[in-house]
Parts: C-alpha cells; structure tokens; sequence
C-alpha cells in the first residue's frame, strides 16, 4: 500500500509580455510498501484532488463570477494534470535519463530508493525493454510492487490572466506606462478599467492537502497598479461583490468534460492512470 510522505508547494512570478501571473508546483512524494506473499496485486496510489475556487470580478461592467470544485475530478484529461497521469510513464523516462521536457507534461516524475538515492536504468530489469508508454507504466508498477519506492511527481500550474493587445508594451510613455490615447484621456469612466481575480487552492492525495491563494489585479491603463500575489493558505476567502450583477463563469467551467468524474480505462492502453 501506499503512505503519503510529504506535499509541498512552491512558486514564482511568470515573466510574459503576454501573461501576468505565476507557475505553481505541487510535489508529492509517496512511498510504496510491499505486501506479504499473498498480496500479489498491485494497489494503486490514492486519488488527486485539485480543489479550486474562482471569484473574478470586473469592475468597469460592475459584474462577477464564481466557481468552485475539484478540477482533477471535473476534467481530469486537462493538460495541468498531465505529470499525474503520467506518473507512471515518466518515472521510467527519468530512471534511463530520459525525461520528457519539463513544460510539455507540466510537470516531472522520478523514482528512489530512498530520498537522495534515485532508480537509474542500471537498477532496472534489463529484458524486457518497454517500448511503448503502456509498456513502460506496466514495467514500472511492476518494480515497484516487488521493490517498494518511493514516487515523487510534481505538477506544474500556471494560474495566470492574459495581458489584451491595449495592455501589451507596444505603446509606452517614457515611464514605462502605456500611453492614454487622447480621445480618452479625460474620459474617468473609460479609464477605469480595473479587473481582479482570487484565485483558492486545496491540493493533494488522499487526506494530504496544501492550501494556497493567487490574488491578481490589472487596470488597463494604469501598469503600476497590476498586482500579483501567491502565498501558502488561504489569506482572503472571497472578494467583494456588493454591487455587481452574477455572471456564469467561463464554459470551461460550466459545461462539465465528457470525460469528468469517470475512471476511463481505456486510459490504461497508453500507461495512463488517474
């Protein structure tokens, strides 16, 4: 069976003309136990929670809106969870030196013997060689069931809100401020332009959960009032919305993928496991 040893979380700020925000990174570090003789089967690791809870309020249209779940049971095919359900497949690929590229699976997976002690490629079986990644998720259950591990995976998020084309740096004054075009320049309604979003996390397996909060501000013509803050827990628990008229939040958060809340699997013929 499976014990959770630690999860932890850490960040820093996403430096994009294009993106304000941050890269997020939760690792979590399990450690197999082997049975005795008749346990023979192989027991799979304790389910990912994602927990989110979104307030975005924009305040130029006095509106909002809100969602809140587990985004791993609501679609857990989204590309943030692409180093957990790859587990498996990338421990293998880091074990022979190997490893995917970090940003193309959000994440990183390995395995040890011990911490400080990982499995490298002259630690494995030599035949046979997977091939395939179903292959190599099987390869690597396998060595774990008969050896004990223990499995680190890191999942990478990037919460973040995209900079619109009036807000990119193609149009600075000699401040580093984007310049206010004339037509507007007087107009106070038009210059506000303020927008926020809180963004809670609750991450982990099992019973093991981190908790979190983004909180990001932009107003359109006003660059040095952006703001951008992480810190661990949950530091405010909603924003303000006295005033503003209840928006439906974004599709992705409204119409729930085919896919969510359902164990497919036919995940398993690619060395896929939720």
């Amino acid at each position: 069976m499976w014990t959770i040893q630690s999860v932890n979380l850490s960040w820093r700020d996403q430096v994009s003309e294009i993106i304000f925000g941050h890269i997020f990174t939760v690792q979590i570090v399990m450690r197999y136990n082997p049975g005795g003789a008749g346990n023979a089967a192989f027991i799979e690791s304790p389910p990912l929670t994602w927990g989110e809870e979104i307030f975005f309020k924009d305040h130029k249209e006095k509106r909002y809106w809100h969602w809140e779940d587990d985004l791993f049971a609501y679609r857990p095919l989204a590309q943030t969870f692409n180093a957990w359900r790859r587990r498996y497949i990338e421990a293998y690929n880091t074990a022979v030196m190997s490893p995917s590229i970090r940003w193309a699976i959000k994440g990183a997976a390995e395995l040890n013997y011990s911490p400080g002690h990982p499995v490298r490629i002259t630690h494995l079986p030599g035949q046979p060689q997977p091939r395939t990644d179903e292959e190599k998720a099987r390869f690597i259950r396998n060595f774990i069931q008969k050896n004990g591990c223990q499995l680190s995976v890191e999942i990478d998020d990037y919460p973040a809100v995209a900079i619109s084309p009036a807000e990119v740096y193609s149009h600075l004054n000699p401040q580093g401020q984007p310049k206010i075009p004339a037509h507007i320049a007087n107009d106070v309604e038009r210059l506000q332009n303020k927008k926020e979003r809180l963004l809670l996390f609750q991450c982990g397996v099992g019973a093991s959960l981190v908790t979190a909060s983004q909180y990001i501000a932009t107003d359109q013509y006003l660059r040095a009032n952006w703001i951008r803050q992480f810190a661990r827990g949950h530091v405010r628990s909603s924003l303000p919305v006295d005033g503003y008229a209840r928006d439906f939040p974004p599709d992705i958060y409204r119409v729930e993928a085919p896919e969510g809340r359902h164990g497919f699997t036919w995940l398993r013929d690619r060395g896929e496991y939720l």
